[in-house]
């Protein structure tokens, strides 16, 4: 496949720009990490986060590495100080492909799960452990307190899925004896799929 073609179907898969608010040409990948983050940082508000994220000082130290014939490459930002949903970021992950930014992964400090189904509504449940699995199978309609927009609390380990625009929406809670982890995410719908034929040389 040319890598003219090639280029063409990840801009158009993974940039964040709506065509009707922002019509300028995506320019060419800059090489360094830094200038590619800004480019993306600006178009952050479109893509549904946080201006907040643009203000950040991004630098190659958060470079985690690059990956099949850098083509694909990973930042991790740890305690980045930014804020999503009222809620404060452990941990920031970028995953950019052919320098376009296709993927962001936030670990956050508390459970964003009732702001999150305020904000998107339904939503799809796919359990991550048995318990929830049963729980899930056996009493569908308690899953979530519809009064109150509450899940319950016999879900343990889960994923929650939204289609928004040109985005999927992911959060995942994994709940242990001692302690619990939040992850919410957003990426390209068939990040997974581009993914996989990058590292497989298919495109």
């Amino acid at each position: 496949m040319k890598p003219s073609f090639l280029l063409l179907i990840v801009l158009s898969a993974c940039h964040i720009s709506n065509k009707q608010e922002h019509q300028e040409e995506i320019p060419t990948p800059p090489k360094s990490a830094e200038q590619s983050f800004r480019k993306t940082a600006k178009k952050e508000a479109l893509f549904g986060i946080t201006d907040s994220l643009s203000d950040f000082s991004f630098k190659e130290d958060f470079l985690f590495g690059k990956f099949h014939s850098d083509r694909v490459e990973f930042h991790v930002l740890e305690q980045p100080g930014l804020k999503l949903f009222n809620s404060n970021v452990d941990k920031l992950t970028l995953y950019f492909i052919d320098g376009y930014l296709c993927k962001k992964k936030y670990e956050m400090a508390q459970d964003i799960s009732k702001i999150l189904i305020l904000k998107h509504g339904k939503f799809k449940v796919q359990p991550l452990n048995w318990q929830t699995r049963d729980f899930v199978k056996a009493f569908p309609e308690l899953i979530l307190n519809q009064k109150q927009k509450v899940l319950s609390d016999s879900l343990s380990n889960y994923r929650l899925t939204w289609d928004v625009r040109k985005k999927t929406v992911k959060y995942i809670v994994e709940k242990k004896p001692n302690t619990s982890s939040f992850y919410y995410i957003e990426e390209f719908p068939k990040f997974k799929s581009l993914y996989k034929a990058v590292e497989f040389g298919i495109i």
